[in-house]
């Protein structure tokens, strides 16, 4: 038999703390389905660690992450084109673009490093929008709070 390591099996964390064995759903998943691997391994597991819960590990989320959701390539070229007040500014910062796409073309992750690029290039751009538009946000509601008539 191959020995897999506890992330391929299915198996996140021993807490002796709180006595929980943190494991994927998918393992609880298969660990309940006799005769597979998980199973047994979940036999093995409730042997060795008597009185231990076994529980599906929470996925933590990095909520301070920024994300840009729908930034497409044809997005990125229209920031570029409205963005660039500088004629020549913008068909240097055209030609790299191109130049960009062109090199990786085809190749796995291409995406990932033009949004790459592109963030790096307009990041404090990126962000004073963002800012304005929390603000905005942020005076509208307190707008709405202010000014809402009270019900009679």
């Amino acid at each position: 038999m191959m020995e897999t390591s506890a992330s391929e099996n299915g198996i996140r964390k021993i807490d002796r703390i709180h006595k929980k064995v943190l494991v994927t759903k998918d393992f609880l998943i298969k660990g309940s389905q006799y005769g597979t691997a998980q199973f047994e391994l979940y036999e093995k597991l409730k042997e060795t660690y008597p009185g231990f819960s076994i529980e599906v590990a929470k996925l933590r989320h990095n909520t301070g992450k920024q994300t840009y959701a729908n930034l497409t390539y044809k997005r990125m070229e229209d920031f570029m084109q409205g963005h660039e007040t500088d004629p020549q500014k913008l068909l240097e910062v055209q030609a790299e673009y191109r130049e960009l796409r062109e090199l990786l073309a085809g190749k796995k992750g291409a995406y990932v490093q033009v949004k790459r690029w592109f963030l790096d290039k307009y990041k404090d751009e990126l962000k004073r929008i963002r800012d304005e538009e929390e603000s905005t946000k942020h005076a509208q509601i307190t707008a709405r709070l202010i000014y809402t008539p009270a019900a009679q």
